[in-house]
């Protein structure tokens, strides 16, 4: 019965989805109540249809938010846990200085829904904390039922709905779900064995072949990363094992430190290598795959990066922009000659970007907060099972490789599922008291 009541929510969504275009701006909280209702209920078989109605993203998503806030506030204000703790006070922090900053922006003449979308990353936030409180819902069965729900709705929207806005948008969050089988797959061929049905393996096969015309440098590099720690949890055979000083002691912080390296290496690197790789073309198949990596990140990426640095010294302060600032970056053209670019994009790169928008004391600890989630949810493989254990390798993997190379997990249409998870995992850990929440 539960299940019925879950495909009924998904069809209800996704009629949403239809009509959301045709309302502007503050029209779409007429959605609300119904948000609240999905939000307020905490039940398993509304999940899918909230990742489906938080994703379609703007004013609706800030909405969904705002409702969050009190709620976790509320469930969470008393919990033992010394990181979900800290990372609440540290939110609330936060909050006064954006609700003011928010309403000098209207005031300066910014519309409402852009005022509050320049917080999103932020707002990010507060859904990890929101899947602590409903982190039953992540246990190893209803998994399943989360994996089948990514995959048919990958096959819905590749096959009819992608190109229709707001679905369009769904399509980068079945990253998630894409890679989720994947390391699925792998621990059941490599490592323990964990039953999967005919329709898991059905739609898997057939949604990996359809997506792989659409994998990009950031997948492959989550990828690598998410098989890497999901060696690091397990050994050959049917034992699990958390033993080992590496696993135990550098890896951990080895997710926190990579990132920092990662983009100041790149960066530093960057004027020198850059002119070398501008006439590679990723789709010339003449050209090596080092020969595309290097030229995705250092002629495509590095540069970008090192305009965003440069914009954040000249425009940014200690904390969050009342306008938001263009980038600006400097590339080589094929003629050798260098070319200066004003974009609308974002920064490509996590850390850039939560200093940019948030200004240097709250992007530093939004920074903090994220890094030490990922290394939080590292430290919570003893005790999860099963689907569990692919997930949140599944989730590290892209979390870095994003942190890293691009930004989409904590955009305001896609972060809902990711920090959730993230939140609700960390939570299924023993090591924090859940009978209490």
């Amino acid at each position: 019965m539960k299940i019925k009541q879950g495909y009924l929510h998904i069809v209800i969504v996704l009629l949403i989805g239809l009509i959301l275009p045709l309302l502007s701006g503050l029209l779409k909280l007429v959605i609300v109540p119904y948000l609240a209702y999905l939000l307020f209920k905490s039940r398993f078989e509304h999940f899918p249809a909230l990742v489906i109605l938080m994703g379609y993203g703007s004013i609706l998503t800030i909405a969904g938010c705002l409702l969050i806030i009190p709620m976790v506030v509320q469930r969470l204000w008393s919990i033992e846990n010394r990181f979900i703790r800290r990372f609440l006070k540290l939110l609330l922090f936060m909050l006064p200085v954006y609700v003011i900053i928010t309403v000098i922006r209207i005031g300066s003449g910014t519309e409402l829904v852009d005022a509050l979308s320049m917080n999103d990353y932020y707002l990010a936030f507060w859904f990890l904390l929101y899947g602590v409180v409903i982190h039953q819902q992540f246990n190893h069965q209803n998994l399943g039922y989360l994996i089948i729900f990514g995959l048919l709705l990958f096959l819905i929207l590749r096959i009819g709905l992608g190109g229709i806005n707001p679905f369009g948008a769904l399509l980068r969050q079945v990253n998630y779900f894409i890679m989720f089988s994947l390391l699925l797959v792998a621990d059941h061929l490599l490592y323990l064995r964990t039953k999967h049905s005919w329709v898991f393996y059905l739609l898997f096969i057939t949604s990996f072949f359809l997506f792989i015309p659409s994998v990009n440098f950031t997948f492959y590099f989550g990828l690598i990363l998410a098989l890497f720690a999901l060696r690091n949890w397990q050994s050959r055979g049917n034992t699990f094992t958390t033993s080992g000083y590496f696993k135990e002691k550098i890896y951990p912080k080895l997710l926190q430190l990579f990132p920092v390296l990662f983009l100041v290496t790149t960066i530093w690197l960057t004027p020198f290598f850059a002119s070398d790789f501008v006439e590679v073309n990723v789709e010339n198949k003449n050209s090596t795959l080092l020969e595309k990596v290097l030229f995705k990140l250092f002629w495509d990426r590095g540069q970008i990066w090192s305009g965003a640095l440069d914009g954040i010294l000249s425009n940014t302060g200690l904390l969050p922009p009342i306008r938001e600032w263009k980038l600006t970056y400097a590339a080589l053209g094929n003629n050798g000659l260098e070319n200066n670019y004003e974009v609308e994009f974002e920064s490509h790169n996590l850390m850039l970007g939560l200093i940019r928008y948030n200004g240097y004391l709250f992007g530093g600890v939004l920074i903090y907060l994220f890094l030490k989630a990922m290394r939080q949810l590292y430290n919570a493989k003893a005790y999860l099972l099963g689907r569990q254990r692919a997930l949140a390798i599944a989730v590290i993997g892209l979390g870095i490789a994003v942190f890293i190379t691009g930004q989409y997990i904590l955009q305001l249409n896609t972060s809902f599922l990711f920090m959730s998870v993230i939140g609700g995992l960390i939570a299924c850990s023993d090591s924090l008291p859940t009978d209490k929440l």
